[in-house]
């Protein structure tokens, strides 16, 4: 099998800049990117990432709201939070050196079995499986497994048995190419078997179960949350203001908004809020209603005009234009009902509030 995959990956594999080096700093950077996000988004974003922070030591003393510039858009933010740690340990304890065995790359923030089976395997030809989400889909077939590919019982299995089937020939191919065979051919639906270089070896294409595995239990739903978002304008200006506290937006720009059990609110509510965390006699204008989707909630943000001149105490924020706008680091969420503000997209907007309820 290891011959096979490592083969078929020398001839076929995409042609992605993140595999044009062995350095462990730029392996790094690419894995974490790829974390929950797709291969033709990641590339730019990559490559500007290390033009920008092209050195460990760089990304250790970058500040943070450069950093979170850099990474905007990508979503996840914690990963960047934690790389620029995981830079800052390395800088300290290992001298500015990326260490190379597995029990000091997997103590850094941030980096699971996954990554540092990857980074081991790609910059340091060390023998270590890279386990994500396309090799469990081909192990679970290619072996009729039916374990539930969700659970971390059976990531560890399948880490431990190609931990004992692979060789140090070439363990980078061979982690990339099972990768890139569940990317391309052995994908979640309508596999492509009769392209696939393990095709006479699978169980599952033996006895005709490719549509019913892997086994993955169902998510849970994502969790709804609704909000009064505010656009506090001052002529073309608007405020934003600094998340301190844990969660999705933290050490992010934002809008001001307030969360509420739902959109039943009417116009004299709207108002109560505007008065209390803004000191403002001016009437709030209805702009839309946008829904953004995060991997496991979805925000209903109700977005509101308000005209003030002065941000009152203790909110910590800043009035921007548009060219402003380009310096602070902030979330899509919130990015893309300031971009609908100045004109430059539109916003998605729900007519009927009651669609989403």
């Amino acid at each position: 099998m290891e011959k096979i995959v490592i083969s078929w990956f020398q001839e076929h594999q995409r042609d992605l800049p993140w595999r044009k080096t062995q350095d462990p700093y730029c392996i790094w950077v690419s894995e974490i990117m790829l974390q929950q996000t797709q291969v033709i988004r990641v590339i730019d974003y990559y490559e500007r990432f290390l033009q920008q922070f092209p050195t460990i030591q760089l990304l250790a003393t970058a500040p943070q709201s450069q950093l979170l510039k850099a990474w905007e858009g990508l979503g996840y933010y914690s990963r960047v939070r934690n790389m620029q740690q995981a830079a800052q340990i390395i800088m300290i304890e290992h001298h500015g050196v990326f260490p190379q065995t597995y029990s000091e790359i997997i103590a850094l923030p941030g980096i699971g079995t996954y990554t540092a089976g990857a980074i081991l395997a790609c910059a340091f030809q060390q023998a270590y499986p890279a386990v994500d989400g396309n090799v469990l889909r081909v192990m679970s077939r290619m072996q009729a497994d039916f374990s539930d590919i969700s659970k971390p019982a059976t990531k560890k299995m399948w880490e431990q048995y190609l931990a004992e089937l692979m060789t140090t020939e070439n363990p980078s191919a061979f982690n990339q190419g099972l990768i890139e065979i569940g990317a391309l051919i052995c994908t979640p639906t309508n596999p492509r078997c009769d392209q696939c270089p393990l095709h006479s070896q699978c169980q599952a294409v033996i006895h005709d179960y490719q549509d019913e595995l892997p086994i993955k239990a169902s998510k849970k739903p994502a969790k709804i949350y609704y909000y009064e978002t505010f656009l506090l304008t001052d002529g073309d200006r608007i405020a934003i203001i600094e998340n301190r506290q844990k969660g999705v937006l933290q050490h992010l720009w934002s809008l001001p908004q307030y969360q509420v059990e739902n959109h039943d609110e009417n116009q004299a509510d709207i108002t109560k809020i505007v008065k209390k965390n803004f000191h403002s006699t001016q009437e709030a204008t209805y702009f839309g209603i946008y829904r953004h989707v995060f991997s496991h909630q979805i925000w209903w943000m109700r977005v509101w005009l308000v005209h003030v001149n002065v941000l009152p105490t203790p909110i910590t924020g800043a009035f921007i234009n548009q060219v402003d706008f380009l310096d602070y680091p902030m979330a899509n969420s919130h990015r893309k009902i300031v971009k609908a503000f100045w004109g430059e997209i539109p916003l998605q907007v729900a007519e009927d509030i009651k669609k989403y309820k």
